[in-house]
């Protein structure tokens, strides 16, 4: 009997409980759009515009490869992580 009464208190000890963790929220300033652009002077000469533009497009297209990228990222694994609850 006093073997009997040990095992059952074991095995209730065992048994898994299930821990629901919400999938966390990503902070608002990674899913904000990217800065604006410089803009030129009130007189710019003609390489002031061309270094200006070339400027302004790669900042642009590094931000917004990397906002897309990081969506996209966030957004697959919030997928994943609802498929498997």
């Amino acid at each position: 009997m006093k073997y009997l009464l040990i095992l059952l208190l074991l095995t209730g000890c065992t048994t898994p409980i299930a821990v629901k963790q919400p999938f966390p929220q990503a902070p608002q300033e990674l899913l904000t759009t990217c800065p604006d652009l410089k803009p030129l002077k009130d007189t710019p000469t003609l390489s002031e515009v061309a270094a200006s533009v070339a400027e302004n497009y790669q900042q642009y297209k590094y931000c917004q490869v990397l906002e897309q990228s990081w969506i996209d990222w966030y957004q697959k694994q919030k997928a994943l992580y609802k498929e498997f609850e």
